[in-house]
């Protein structure tokens, strides 16, 4: 009788024998020995990027960190990327603010020519460069890193002029519109805001519904300012909808019948003029006639699914005031530009 030898299970055995040699390994070595250890996981860098990008998009953001690490100190571009986007989340057990920054800039540095007409990348250097003038405003926080309004108006102009990037663009006007980092420029400001609401920016048709509900640098239009929050609460993603639902909350309950009459004409017509370029995952909701909203004058809004408090009070703190720097009065100039920049009726850019 000829004896058959167990193959599989032999080779059974030893995986499992080799999983706890690595694991008794892992358990004695010092740090850079069980880096070596991890690292001989993966065959290639790209393969490692394969696995952490899998784990990302899972939201398994956590065992995302290794094997996109791996890559992006092999010069995987994209793992640099979204490994700094785990990093700078503080919801995130992995959050290392410091190291997201540093990587961030990384990206910038390597991609000095990048063209957003031809290359891939050009996205995702302008977002670096949108993070890490948020780093230098204050609104993200990383040790070491000093607040610097002038770098962070640099960073966003450069990502806002050459890159043509929405949010860039967005975060650029504000800083032009209050003078902060650099000289004052109205004008310029209102432009951006004005073009990026015809195109869907939620946070651009906000931030022009608080202008025109309080007069600030604009003429005082409560009607306008009604309609344009509503049409930004109806396109915003998160990082914009809370500070956005508190606005049109107030402007809600603050208007007049014939305001609120006005509105909803503009409304109309301006749901089909400027759309979003994205579809909000909520869906069109009747905002501003009340049918859907989950909240009334009295008790304030209630968002669905939205942050915590916590949460809520840094989005507001990072949002703040348009108009709580320099530059928030009137001028004559300001004035004269009113109908040329603001008149949304124009659907030409």
């Amino acid at each position: 009788m000829t004896f058959k030898f167990p193959h599989r299970l032999v080779r059974a055995s030893c995986a499992a024998a080799g999983a706890l040699g690595v694991a008794a390994l892992l358990a004695v070595a010092s740090p850079a020995e069980r880096a070596r250890a991890a690292d001989a996981r993966f065959e290639t860098p790209q393969a490692a990027y394969t696995i952490g990008r899998e784990a990302f998009r899972a939201a398994q953001y956590d065992r995302a960190v290794t094997p996109l690490r791996y890559a992006a100190d092999r010069n995987v571009f994209l793992a640099n990327y979204y490994l700094a986007e785990i990093l700078s989340d503080p919801r995130n057990a992995s959050f290392d603010s410091a190291e997201a920054f540093r990587r961030y800039l990384k990206l910038i540095a390597e991609t000095p020519d990048v063209d957003p007409a031809y290359d891939y990348r050009a996205q995702f250097v302008a977002r670096a460069y949108v993070k890490a003038g948020r780093y230098y405003l204050g609104e993200l926080h990383a040790t070491g890193v000093p607040r610097s309004p002038s770098k962070a108006r640099r960073l966003f102009g450069y990502a806002a002029n050459y890159l043509d990037f929405p949010e860039a663009q967005y975060q650029f006007a504000r800083m032009l519109i209050r003078g902060e980092g650099g000289s004052r420029n109205a004008e310029s400001g209102k432009h951006y805001l004005s073009t990026l609401s015809r195109k869907g920016h939620a946070g651009a048709q906000g931030t022009l519904a608080e202008m025109f509900f309080t007069g600030s640098g604009v003429e005082k239009r409560p009607d306008f300012a009604l309609a344009l929050s509503t049409l930004a609460l109806e396109n915003a993603r998160d990082d914009h909808r809370i500070w956005i639902a508190e606005l049109h909350h107030e402007i809600r309950c603050t208007v007049t019948a014939a305001e609120r009459a006005k509105a909803t004409s503009l409304l109309a017509d301006w749901q089909q003029k400027f759309k979003p370029s994205h579809v909000s995952p909520r869906g069109r909701t009747d905002v501003l006639s009340g049918a859907t909203a989950k909240w009334t004058c009295e008790r304030g809004p209630a968002i669905a699914n939205g942050p915590s408090w916590p949460e809520r009070d840094r989005l507001e703190a990072m949002h703040g005031s348009m108009f709580g720097l320099a530059g928030g009065t009137k001028t004559a100039d300001d004035a004269r530009e009113e109908t040329q920049l603001f008149n949304l009726d124009d659907t030409t850019d």
